[in-house]
């Protein structure tokens, strides 16, 4: 007896067209990415400004290790920030309570506040200034600050355009 080969033909459904539409989908999505990421990369990226930070109560060490001229990072995002082109070392500002419920400031002589200034390259734009076109910084943003000796969490206190 002879076999038949059956040939099989092949049809379009409903689970062909949804793995198309995803393959397509995620086509674009990439472009799309790819293409923004190089406009935003490509913007106004050589503003050059100064950013204040306010880092308070550390440890005289570490305030110290604020060298003018070493490059600081911006360790959530592992981003160079800049530069630190002054570093100025204060006593802590402390606030106490007293017994009869007023607020009294005092200086603690023992801990350190640091108002670090890092120049930085990027653009500046309406709402504010983009590191390298694609992080915003702006004041009261808190980051993690990590330079070659040490690593302190600080305050942007302002953000001024130069030059």
């Amino acid at each position: 007896m002879k076999r038949e080969k059956k040939t099989r033909r092949f049809r379009f459904n409903v689970i062909d067209a949804i793995v198309l539409v995803t393959v397509l989908a995620v086509f674009a999505t990439l472009f799309i990415r790819d293409r923004l990421a190089d406009n935003m990369a490509g913007t106004g990226s050589s503003d050059t400004v100064e950013i204040v930070f306010y880092v308070n109560d550390i440890r005289s060490d570490s305030a110290q290790a604020a060298v003018v001229g070493e490059k600081i990072f911006w360790k959530q995002n592992n981003m160079l920030i800049g530069t630190i082109s002054d570093a100025v070392i204060s006593p802590a500002e402390i606030y106490v309570e007293a017994s009869d419920g007023t607020t009294k400031f005092g200086l603690n002589e023992e801990r350190c506040d640091l108002r670090i200034t890092v120049r930085a390259t990027g653009a500046v734009t309406s709402e504010g200034f983009m590191l390298d076109g694609t992080q915003f910084i702006a004041a009261g943003k808190e980051m993690i600050l990590l330079s070659r000796t040490t690593e302190v969490e600080g305050m942007v206190m302002s953000v001024r355009e130069v030059g």
